[in-house]
């Protein structure tokens, strides 16, 4: 019994030992900017594990290739038996040392380290390419937190401002200043606005939830985000950046070593039109030859092999890789024609909201003053509850568009360095009004 109790005791204690540690780490409250969310993500991405690991194949393959060089060197035994005129029923064992060296193969072996050099390289582009797309999805969803934040503050920010006018207004109604219709109106867009922030607070948290899947599950439960949606101009004009895309995108840059590796496997396959030439040389208790007296001696030869005919499978190994290689090239010249529309387009897309932001900050200005112009009439018993309404509301839209934009700049911005495949040249832009 006593062993029992402690027994009964002591998993009771790592039940709550484990329960406490479990809340500490829900309840982490994990702060984080967004150079520390990109960095996060592309040390933690799996993702990125494999491409690392695919880069180790990579680099043990061309350990592989440059392994031709050398000589190959080893022991063999074993039992040969011959029976002729002169030695009936003759068996002797077998135990000799032997190395092989490949003198002239085509240039197959150089042409196969080239081509794993190449496919070193392409990994090493393809871990970079990753890493960076993984930066830039964090990015946007980093920025989409932020802008479901920010509508949630201006959302809350007019349901006080509506409270307030409705209290104003139930006060003006006690002196018979006011209908009920009036206030009916304050309560109505009150409702409406409850409606908004709820469905704002669901996606924030499907936000969340997508920057965590990025982050991983050890960065915990409870995400705060850090950061402004600032506005950004992109300098540069669009001939600039397509002059630089062919040494910038990735998708290009890895498309052009495929081409590269193509040429190779071509070389690879017509290499075996050449003849081969080998050095063979064995040592010890030869087998039983033709022209050996002495099977304790030292056997050298150097030995060419031509393949005269082999069911023509040299040529259709020639004719594959060039078909590749030809493939590739349209491939590359697709990709090229691809990119080009792509960043087109994208910069087409930055610059017009642009032109909207700019306009859309003087709107911001021109509804704040009305909006206080109408307040100040109403005071005076000029305008009317619904004119006091619909002029915040025209003020809280218009802030509202404002964020909406700056968060489609950024989008297109991100949609604009995946093409180009690095970061753009952007400035703040600042704007003389206070939100």
């Amino acid at each position: 019994m006593p062993k029992l109790r402690l027994l009964s005791k002591l998993c009771f204690f790592c039940l709550v030992l484990s329960q406490t540690a479990h809340g500490v780490t829900a309840d982490k409250s994990v702060v984080l900017t967004l150079e520390s969310a990109k960095d996060y993500a592309v040390r933690n991405n799996f993702l990125v594990l494999e491409k690392t690991r695919s880069l180790d194949v990579m680099e043990a393959n061309v350990s592989q290739a440059k392994s031709a060089y050398y000589p190959e060197i080893g022991v063999a035994g074993g039992i040969n038996s011959e029976n002729s005129s002169q030695s009936p029923d003759l068996t002797v064992g077998v135990a000799y040392a032997y190395a092989n060296w490949n003198l002239f193969n085509g240039f197959a072996d150089i042409k196969n380290i080239d081509k794993a050099s190449v496919a070193l390289e392409l990994a090493e582009s393809d871990l970079r390419i990753t890493k960076f797309k993984v930066g830039l999805e964090v990015e946007e969803s980093f920025y989409r937190y932020l802008y479901i934040n920010r509508l949630i503050a201006l959302i809350e920010e007019a349901i006080q401002y509506n409270s307030n006018h409705m209290a104003t207004a139930k006060r003006r109604r006690r002196s018979g200043l006011v209908t009920d219709s009036d206030i009916m109106e304050f309560e109505l867009q009150q409702s409406r606005l409850q409606s908004q922030l709820a469905r704002q607070k669901q996606e924030l948290e499907i936000a969340r939830v997508s920057l965590k899947r990025l982050l991983g599950r050890d960065i915990g439960e409870s995400l705060n985000p850090v950061g402004e949606l600032k506005h950004y101009h992109l300098e540069g004009s669009l001939s600039d950046y397509l002059k630089s895309l062919n040494d910038t995108s990735y998708e290009i840059k890895a498309q052009r070593m495929a081409v590269e590796q193509a040429e190779l496997s071509k070389d690879v396959a017509t290499s075996e039109y050449f003849p081969r030439l080998d050095i063979q040389s064995r040592f010890g208790n030869l087998p039983l030859e033709a022209g050996i007296q002495d099977r304790n001696t030292l056997s050298v030869g150097v030995i060419a092999k031509v393949d005269l005919f082999s069911g023509f499978s040299t040529r259709s190994k020639a004719n594959q890789a060039t078909a590749e290689k030809l493939r590739q090239e349209a491939r590359l010249k697709n990709e090229i024609i691809q990119a080009v529309a792509k960043m087109e387009t994208a910069y087409r897309k930055i610059k017009a909201i642009e032109e909207q932001v700019h306009l859309e900050s003087q709107n911001v200005d021109r509804a704040k003053r009305y909006y206080q112009s109408v307040l100040s009439e109403y005071s005076r018993g000029v305008k009317n509850s619904p004119d006091v309404k619909n002029a915040a509301e025209g003020w809280f839209t218009s802030r509202n568009r404002m964020e909406t934009f700056k968060f489609e700049f950024l989008e297109q911005k991100i949609q604009f360095e995946n093409v180009l495949g690095q970061s753009a040249k952007t400035e703040i832009m600042n704007f003389s009004h206070s939100h």
